[in-house]
C-alpha cells in the first residue's frame, strides 16, 4: 500500500473525479475525509470507501467558508489525528461568452476554484507544518495553461491556481511539505458532457456530438481521460515516490498540451 498509514482531505470529494481519487487513495492505504456541500454525495462516497474496509470521514461544508474549513481540519484531526494529504478538488465550470457574463458568476467560480484553496492550504498548513511533512495537490485544468473563448471565468481561476501552487512551494519547502496541480485536459465526466459541450455546441450553432468528436479528433491520443487515470497522477503527486517534486502542473491531457 503506498499510502498505509496516511490521513488525507478529499473537498468535492462526493462525486466525478473527486470520488474517484478518494476511493483511489482508500484503496492504497489512506484514510479519508470525504468533503462536499453536499451530505448525500458525501455520505455515498463515504459507503462506497467503507466497503473497501478502509476508514473514511464524511464532512459537509462549504470550502469557500473559513469558518466552515477551520471545522473540517478540525474534525479530520480529532477522527485522525493528523492530516498528511490535502487534495483541492471541489470547483465549478461556467461556460460563457465575456459580454454577457454576469458580475456573480465569475465571483462565484473565483471563489470556488481559487480561494477555496487558499482557505484550505492554510487551514492545513499548521498541522504540516508541526509534523515537518505533508502533500498538497492542487486541482487546475489545461484551462490553467491556455485560456479558450466561453471560459474566461473557468481559465481565470484555473491559472491562479498554477499561481498559487507555484507559490505554496516556495513558502513551505523548508518543511518538507510539497505542492503540485494536477492539469487535466477533457475528463468523461457529466460535467464535461453537461456544462461544456452541451453549452459550446449550443454557442457555435452545432450537433453537439459532432462538437465533442472535433474536441476529441484534437486529442493525440485520440480519446478522453477516464476519471481514474486523473485520479492515478494525484496518487502518484501524493505518494512517497514524489517527494522530490514540487511547485508542477502535470499535464493529464492525452498529449494535448505539450509544455
Amino acid at each position: 500500500m503506498r499510502l498505509d498509514n496516511k490521513v488525507a482531505i478529499i473537498t468535492g470529494g462526493g462525486k466525478g473525479i473527486g470520488r474517484t481519487i478518494s476511493l483511489t487513495l482508500a484503496r492504497e492505504g489512506a484514510s479519508i475525509s470525504v468533503v462536499d456541500i453536499n451530505a448525500e454525495n458525501a455520505n455515498e462516497t463515504a459507503h462506497h470507501i467503507e466497503k473497501e474496509n478502509r476508514n473514511t470521514l464524511p464532512i459537509v461544508a462549504d470550502v469557500t467558508i473559513k469558518s466552515q474549513v477551520d471545522a473540517m481540519v478540525l474534525k479530520t484531526i480529532k477522527q485522525f489525528g493528523k492530516i498528511d494529504i490535502l487534495v483541492n478538488n471541489a470547483g465549478i465550470l461556467a461556460v460563457e461568452p465575456i459580454i454577457s457574463m454576469k458580475e456573480k458568476t465569475w465571483d462565484d467560480v473565483m471563489r470556488v476554484n481559487a480561494k477555496s484553496m487558499f482557505l484550505c492550504s492554510q487551514a492545513v498548513l499548521p498541522h504540516m507544518i508541526q509534523q515537518r511533512s505533508g502533500k498538497i495537490i492542487n486541482m487546475s485544468s489545461q484551462a490553467g495553461k491556455e485560456g479558450s473563448a466561453l471560459t474566461s471565468a473557468y481559465a481565470a481561476s484555473k491559472h491562479a491556481v498554477i499561481g498559487f501552487t507555484q507559490s505554496l512551494a516556495k513558502e513551505v519547502g523548508e518543511y518538507n511539505i510539497t505542492a503540485n496541480a494536477i492539469c487535466p485536459g477533457g475528463v468523461e465526466t457529466e460535467m464535461l458532457q453537461n456544462d461544456y459541450f452541451l453549452i459550446k455546441a449550443k454557442c457555435a450553432d452545432r450537433d453537439m456530438q459532432d462538437y465533442r468528436d472535433d474536441y476529441i479528433n484534437k486529442i493525440p491520443l485520440k480519446r478522453l481521460a477516464r476519471p481514474e487515470e486523473v485520479a492515478n497522477a494525484v496518487l502518484f503527486l501524493a505518494s512517497d515516490e514524489a517527494d522530490y517534486i514540487t511547485g508542477i502542473g502535470l499535464n493529464v491531457a492525452g498529449g494535448s498540451a505539450l509544455l
